[in-house]
């Protein structure tokens, strides 16, 4: 069964970003693009400029950009690009489970996050 990726965001949060962050990627809690398999804040909710302000889906479902393949279900982190990816060692950062999958790099699916 497959699903269309929803977003139920249950806490957001306004952060300023120090790079040009794209709709669905993730961003730390000092506003920087993630390195792969690194704690994150969140997933930003819009694209936007480098030292301008966003929202960041902190806590529930969101839609994120798939940075490979992804089953639904898999535990996810995410990429030097910020976009999710499945864990491929104990070291990485769980950040989410992937609730619908993702075919193919840059799709969008649907994500539970995990603080």
């Amino acid at each position: 069964m497959s699903f269309y990726p929803t977003a139920v965001s249950l806490y957001d949060r306004s952060i300023r970003v120090d790079f040009d962050v794209a709709y669905g990627h993730a961003v730390t809690v000092s506003g920087q693009c993630p390195k792969k398999g690194h704690k994150i804040l969140g997933i930003s909710k819009y694209s936007i400029g480098q030292g301008k302000m966003t929202t960041v889906s902190v806590m529930g479902s969101v839609v994120a950009i798939a940075g490979s393949e992804i089953a639904q279900d898999d535990d996810l982190t995410v990429d030097d690009l910020g976009r999710v990816i499945p864990v491929s060692s104990a070291d990485q950062r769980v950040i989410g489970r992937a609730m619908t999958a993702a075919d193919a790099e840059n799709s969008p699916l649907e994500v539970m996050l995990t603080p």
